[in-house]
């Protein structure tokens, strides 16, 4: 009798003391820490600007989230949930981190460097496992948000199945740019039909800056076709959506867009291909590789890295496609 109410005595302490902490104010009292200029493992320690550090993280937590977190003694925040405080990307989420006084480890973003508030990146679970990845390089304008499950190479990837998200709809610009000149003289587009979503109705290709084609869509599955006034030889091609049929969601998706040569054969086609999965030695290649983009001159990477079985070797060259530098995140980090 006696040796439990000594146990219900240290529980109600220890309840009472955690209740204390979760009920500091929630406006951010607590002085906000050093911005992040260094960050170290030494020993299995973290040090931050030299000094020890200890992060206790929440993980994918709404950026409302941020004063509870820190009122319960957390310093950091890991991950990143798309869309989530009504943020458009992880870059305007870690500026609410910042913001909150806490520090963020988050998904791997060019965008993220220098940001004061980033302590470190989070990878993707399991790199062993084998993945699908693209050279093709499709650049979208700035107010596209980018879906990672569904990247924009494919649609360039020749599977009619496979889609990209262009969220929003309405207004949606993209670029493809290919390895080399080629001669077409017709486009394709493959809308995706699903209920709910914004669905293209009225398109523009274009290239340097001159229109190759604006032409409505229809709403049938599959790829629509349509010829060019002339031949066209580009490197090239935009695609911009002038207007929508509006659904429920502003956001859609396209499935594919072709540029035919005469014999009616794609020529932006870029099938996707698989990536063997790292394993340990895997990853310490890919890691060693990665070293290689730390130097002055990134572009004077060894050929060795470049030789690889792997068609991964050129993720360390800055000037391969983004879709290939992510295989190592590490590129172009510093």
């Amino acid at each position: 009798m006696f040796h439990n109410w000594i146990m219900n005595n240290r529980i109600k302490t220890l309840v009472a003391a955690a209740l204390a902490i979760c009920n500091l104010t929630l406006n951010g009292a607590e002085a906000r820490p050093a911005p992040i200029q260094t960050v170290e493992i030494r020993d299995r320690s973290f040090y931050v600007n030299g000094k020890a550090f200890f992060p206790l993280m929440g993980w994918l937590q709404d950026a409302t989230n941020f004063p509870r977190l820190k009122a319960c003694g957390m310093n950091t925040t890991a991950g990143y949930s798309s869309g989530s405080g009504g943020t458009k990307d992880v870059a305007e989420y870690l500026g609410l981190v910042e913001q909150s006084g806490l520090y963020g480890v988050m998904p791997f973003d060019a965008r993220l460097k220098g940001q004061p508030a980033l302590l470190g990146y989070i990878h993707n679970d399991e790199p062993d496992l084998p993945r699908q990845v693209s050279d093709a390089v499709v650049e979208p304008a700035p107010n596209l948000r980018i879906n990672p499950k569904t990247p924009l190479w494919k649609l360039l990837d020749g599977d009619v199945s496979s889609w990209s998200v262009l969220d929003p709809m309405e207004g949606a610009r993209l670029t493809m740019r290919l390895p080399q000149p080629v001669t077409m003289v017709g486009l394709g587009v493959a809308v995706t039909v699903s209920k709910g979503l914004a669905m293209p109705a009225e398109v523009l290709f274009a290239s340097g800056g001159k229109e190759l084609l604006k032409t409505r869509l229809g709403t049938q599955r599959g790829v629509q076709k349509f010829n060019l006034s002339e031949p066209a030889t580009i490197q090239e091609l935009s695609l911009q959506v002038l207007s929508v049929a509006p659904g429920e969601q502003v956001w859609g998706s396209l499935s594919e867009i072709e540029g035919y040569d005469r014999a009616q054969v794609s020529r932006v086609r870029r099938p996707a291909f698989a990536l063997p999965g790292f394993g340990e030695a895997g990853l310490r290649h890919g890691f060693a590789r990665a070293c290689l983009c730390r130097t002055a001159d990134r572009s004077a990477a060894p050929s060795a890295a470049r030789s690889s079985s792997c068609r991964f070797a050129a993720a360390c060259d800055v000037s391969a496609p983004p879709a290939c530098r992510d295989v190592v995140p590490h590129c172009g980090t510093n």
